[in-house]
């Protein structure tokens, strides 16, 4: 959802400036359309270096410098984009720039200035549907419903049928009034072509159990858990404190509610209520989890396994608490119980490819027995889910470390033509390529992996690369 705002912002810039254009030399506008016909296609190294050189060009222009800052964002090289839309700004952009600011700002997490570029930015644009719905999902985000609550109705007023709004609408309203909020959910839900449906689906039948249940106290606690799932969190959190009022005594709405101002970054609070769920109930498995998922966001690798350990021992047959508990020997470097754990929940769940990939993966990642086990698992993950992109890197990889030059190619191309944009498969088959001397072919992939990895590992190391071929 955010990657599509950005998106549309990107290409609500491009389509204004494009007429901004016509006076410009015509070296200037050649370059920049390289640099649109680059970013239409995700080339973000070659779109930055066109857009570059257009700002050298005509350096008192704001319109590269807009663009630049839009490759910038969605590469998730949110200092670089500031400083770019900072500079159009000087050379007098107005809502473009702060448009551009406030997404950069809000991706460096410094949610004040963002609010107040795009306050700016709507000023100057009030019909701006994308920067306002940004603007009211931070709101939402911090825990100010009521503003935004108003800038979602100010998007429905400018248009009746924006299924985003409905979706935000319904979740802001779901804890004060069921049946606004399920018609809300229900228009969200009604094209199956955007892309909050599924989740405006789910929300529904969520509600609608809500409604069922008799308990009170349960039936809020159970609104808390559809906004947990949903990754609303400030949402959820009154959910579960009103829970707990409701009922003093409730274990689980403890437990939840540590968990969630855990994740909020109220440490304090969220271990007293962990402590508390415990101590109503010493036996809950959802309490000793959320308090190794604690223990765990702080890097106390032990603590961290104790709690999961004792989740385990409650929940045997859980495959995910395995999981849970292998990371944190993995954290360690002890890759012999690491191991152990892993493939104790594929024994849990042995027909499930997502626990099967997480076993290949660990043996490939951390190149560790992967003739003796690694392989194996790996083809088994291929084999339960031939379409996962992932799996067929994984496969790929293996057969690369093992020498099976031919087997990997076909595997990591089978990736790649499943996901596209996935950069991890980018630098395996750059890598494969480069190990088989075709230069040309490694640095386009590694190429690729640099302009398609938004978390940086892959763009780090495929950066690297590069510099060894030259």
């Amino acid at each position: 959802m955010k990657g599509e705002l950005l998106a549309k912002v990107a290409l609500l810039a491009i389509l204004v400036l494009l007429l901004g254009l016509k006076s410009e030399p015509q070296p200037v506008v050649d370059l920049m359309r390289q640099g649109d016909a680059h970013q239409s296609r995700k080339e973000y190294s070659a779109a930055i270096e066109a857009y570059r050189q257009a700002v050298a060009l005509m350096p008192r222009s704001a319109l590269p410098l807009l663009r630049l800052g839009q490759v910038y964002l969605a590469q998730g090289r949110y200092e670089l984009a500031g400083e770019a839309f900072g500079q159009a700004h000087e050379r007098g952009a107005k809502e473009e720039a702060l448009a551009g600011l406030g997404s950069a700002y809000a991706g460096l997490g410094d949610e004040e200035r963002a609010i107040n570029c795009w306050r700016q930015a709507l000023a100057l644009n009030p019909g701006d549907a994308a920067v306002r719905y940004r603007l009211g999902r931070i709101y939402l985000e911090r825990g100010d419903f009521q503003p935004a609550q108003h800038e979602f109705e100010a998007l429905l007023a400018q248009d009746e049928h924006n299924p985003a709004a409905h979706y935000l609408m319904g979740l802001l309203l779901a804890g004060r009034d069921l049946q606004q909020a399920t018609e809300h959910l229900t228009k969200a839900a009604g094209d199956p072509e955007n892309n909050v449906a599924p989740d405006a689906e789910e929300m529904v039948a969520a509600l609608e159990e809500v409604e069922r249940e008799e308990n009170e106290a349960r039936a809020v606690a159970l609104l808390g858990v559809a906004y947990l799932e949903r990754g609303e969190l400030s949402l959820a959190r009154p959910q579960f404190e009103r829970a707990i009022q409701l009922n003093p005594d409730y274990a689980d709405a403890y437990a939840y509610l540590g968990h969630v101002q855990g994740q909020l970054g109220q440490y304090e609070a969220g271990w007293d209520n962990l402590v508390k769920a415990v101590t109503l109930e010493p036996d809950s498995v959802l309490a000793h989890y959320f308090l190794g998922v604690y223990y765990r966001s702080l890097g106390m690798w032990e603590a961290a396994r104790a709690k999961f350990w004792r989740a385990v021992n409650l929940d045997p047959y859980n495959a995910a608490l395995c999981v849970d508990l292998a990371q944190t020997y993995l954290e360690e470097r002890d890759y012999v119980a690491a191991e152990g754990w892993f493939r104790a929940a594929v024994q849990r769940e042995p027909e499930d490819a997502r626990f099967q990939l997480i076993l290949a993966q660990f043996y490939v990642d951390h190149v560790y027995r992967i003739k003796e086990e690694g392989m194996a698992a790996a083809l088994r993950a291929v084999e339960l889910d031939a379409e996962s992109a992932m799996a067929h890197d994984v496969l790929g990889w293996a057969y690369h470390l093992t020498g099976r030059w031919r087997e990997a190619r076909t595997h990591l191309q089978r990736a790649l033509a499943l996901e596209p944009d996935l950069a991890r498969a980018h630098y395996h088959l750059g890598a494969l390529y480069a190990a088989r001397g075709d230069v040309e072919a490694a640095r386009r992939e590694y190429q690729r992996a640099v302009d398609l990895d938004s978390e940086g590992f892959y763009r780090q190391r495929s950066e690297k690369a590069l510099e060894e071929l030259r």
